[in-house]
C-alpha cells in the first residue's frame, strides 16, 4: 500500500496487497524482500482459487531458502578457518551468504589467486567470483552496493580499491576496457551523487 506523501523510507509501510483489476488480472504490490516467499505463496493461492486450478499442495515451506541451513553455515565457517581463511573474513561470508559460504571456500581452495584481497571489509577475489558465478552479479555497482555494501559501509564507498575490484570483474565477465571504464565512471558518479 502506498504511504502518505512525505513519509520517510524507514517509516513507510511494508505491507503487501493483492488486488484484482477490472479485467480479472491479479496484481501484487508493496511488501519487502524478507516476506517475498510468503507473498508469492499468497499470490499463487489466490490465482489457484480464482481460476479453479487443480494443483498439488505446496511444499515450499519444507524447502530451505538458499544459504539458510544454519548447521551448514557454521560448518562452513569452521572449515574456512581451518583452511586458513582469516576468522573475520570467514565470519563475514557466513553473515552475508549463510551456508553458501561453503561455495566461496571451494573457490578459495581451488583457485589460489582467489585468495587475493581486493578491498575493504575482507573483500577477496573468491567472494567476487562467487557473486558472479552463483548470484548473477553483473555490474560493479551491483557488487559494491547490493552484494558487499561497500557503498554504505566503507568511508570511500570502495573507490580506494575500485581498480583492483574492476580488474577482477573483467576476468569473470569478459569486459573489454571500454566496459571497465564505463563501469568505474558510473559507480564513481553514483558515489558522488550520494555523498558530499
Amino acid at each position: 500500500m502506498a504511504s502518505e506523501p512525505g513519509t520517510s523510507t524507514g517509516s513507510a509501510s511494508r505491507e503487501h496487497l493483492i488486488s484484482e483489476g477490472p479485467t480479472g488480472m491479479l496484481t501484487i504490490s508493496g511488501g519487502k524482500l524478507t516476506s517475498s516467499r510468503l507473498m508469492a505463496k499468497q499470490f499463487v493461492d489466490r490465482a489457484v482459487k480464482k481460476n479453479g486450478f487443480a494443483v498439488a499442495k505446496s511444499t515450499s515451506r519444507l524447502i530451505p531458502i538458499s544459504g539458510a541451513n544454519l548447521r551448514q553455515a557454521e560448518a562452513a565457517r569452521r572449515n574456512a578457518i581451518r583452511f586458513g581463511v582469516p576468522e573475520g573474513i570467514a565470519a563475514s561470508w557466513v553473515n552475508r551468504y549463510g551456508s553458501n559460504a561453503a561455495k566461496i571456500l571451494s573457490i578459495w581452495q581451488a583457485e589460489e589467486d582467489s585468495r587475493q584481497a581486493l578491498g575493504p571489509r575482507g573483500l577477496s577475489a573468491a567472494e567476487v567470483r562467487y557473486c558472479v558465478r552463483e548470484e548473477m552479479c553483473a555490474t560493479l555497482e551491483d557488487l559494491l552496493v547490493r552484494r558487499k555494501s561497500l557503498f554504505f559501509w566503507d568511508e570511500s564507498g570502495g573507490l580506494d580499491s575500485i581498480d583492483r575490484i574492476a580488474d577482477e570483474l573483467i576476468g569473470e565477465l569478459d569486459w573489454d576496457s571500454e566496459r571497465r571504464t564505463r563501469e568505474i565512471e558510473n559507480y564513481r558518479a553514483s558515489v558522488a551523487e550520494h555523498r558530499r
